[in-house]
Order: structure tokens, then sequence, then C-alpha cells
């Protein structure tokens, strides 16, 4: 069996300086004061970073960023999109924390940058945006619909596992920033069967759950484009790009 890659941070100080710090079972907790953190950001002097600023905590299937009530906010720049974190975010790979260290002559922002590597579970693939078919999943009214160019179209008849796994990968995606998501098996099995089931689940089963779903909505079962297998990790569901009013 391949051993997993660990995720890791690559941290970039205000100076330029970069450094790498694995993430273990436990996370990692930043900020200023040595005390209370695995990752200290300094010297500070102006106490631009909190004593405790934010934490990377592993939640199931993947990892987030968790702001402590810092005094200076933490950040996240996705792609080119520059965003603040409410209190949590699940974090994809390549995803920049960002954390104020100090300004420049001019008054612009220089931050500590903490770049968020997780190469085999929450791996983005490229946006759905310009694709010509799509999913799009109505998580309130727990229905799903196929949208193929102009023509939208519910798929209908899927059992209670199906709307679970469907439910699990289309959440994954709203939570990345709508980009899909690499799920991992293990994830997935215990997204579709739950933690504590009677009978353990495996990974063939899930794969044939994922193909049963596939005949519903791919146009060709050899190249499927709806839900994408990555080899030996997991799958990841191409939802459509656009706002939650279009579903």
């Amino acid at each position: 069996m391949r051993e997993r890659v660990r995720p890791w941070m690559e941290v970039r100080g205000p100076d330029g300086v970069a450094s790498r710090v694995d993430l273990g079972d436990d996370g990692l907790r930043v900020g200023r004061d040595p005390s209370c953190t695995d990752l200290q950001l300094g010297p500070d002097p102006d106490r631009w970073v909190s004593r405790l600023h934010c934490r990377v905590e592993r939640q199931p299937g993947g990892w987030a960023i968790v702001d402590q009530g810092s005094r200076n906010g933490t950040r996240v720049r996705r792609g080119g999109e520059l965003f603040d974190v409410p209190a949590r975010l699940t974090m994809v790979s390549g995803d920049t924390v960002l954390i104020l260290a100090r300004t420049d002559h001019d008054g612009r922002p220089v931050y500590w940058e903490l770049a968020f590597h997780d190469p085999e579970v929450t791996v983005p693939a490229p946006a759905a945006q310009g694709r010509a078919r799509c999913l799009q999943y109505d998580e309130a009214q727990g229905r799903l619909f196929l949208v193929d160019g102009a023509a939208r179209t519910e798929v209908t008849g899927l059992r209670p596992q199906e709307h679970r796994l469907i439910r699990h990968l289309a959440g994954r995606n709203r939570e990345g920033g709508g980009a899909p998501v690499l799920c991992s098996h293990d994830e997935l099995v215990i997204a579709v069967w739950g933690e504590d089931a009677a009978v353990p689940h495996t990974r063939e089963e899930l794969a044939r759950l994922v193909y049963e779903v596939r005949r519903r909505v791919e146009s060709d079962l050899t190249v499927p484009g709806s839900i994408e297998t990555v080899r030996g990790f997991g799958y990841r569901l191409v939802t459509c790009q656009g706002p939650a009013s279009s579903l």
C-alpha cells in the first residue's frame, strides 16, 4: 500500500525567507506567542499578529483554517481571489493563508504567507466554468440536475446511498469555493454508509455506487466527465460554476 504524503504549509515571511512545516494529526496553531503556538510568526514588536492568531485543523475529509478572533483577521488567496476567513474555511491544495505582518512606507499590507499543500485529498480540479456538461445539486431540496449546453434536466430515481454520495461531493465543492474537490475513498465510504456501520463497506462497493450514478449522468461511460476518478485516491464531482440562484 502506498504511504500517504502528509500535507504541509510552505511558510514565507515578510522578508522573503521560506520554510516548510509538516502538518501532523493535531494540526497547527499559528500566532505571535511561542507559549501557545506551534508556528511562531515573528519578530513582531508592533503586534500585528495575535498571540494565537489562527489554527489549521483536521476535519472529516480534509483541513480547515480557523480564525481565533485575531486582531487583524485572517485572509486566504485562492487562485486570483482574495477573501477574509469569517470563522472556519475548508482549504484546498494551493490556498495561501495571509496574516498581516506590517504595512510598507506607502501603507500597503505586507503578509506572512502560508501556502497549503495537500496533493492527495483536497486537490482542486479545473473549474467547470465553460464546460458544456456539468451537474447542479440543490441541497435544500435534494435534487440533482444535469446541465448539457442550454438543456437542464433533473436526474431522478437516485437511491439514498447515491444521494448521500452526491450531496457529500457537492458540499465539499461548495466548501472549497466551487471548484471540484477530490474526496478520498475512506471519506466517501463514511459519508455514504456512516462511520459506525454494522457491516464494513469497501472501496469496491463505493466504485459500484459511483458506476450506478455515472450510468444516469454520463454521455460516455468510457470517458466519465461528471464524476472523475483520481486513481488510488478517490473521486471528485464536476459541478457547474455560478451563483446558487441558478439552481
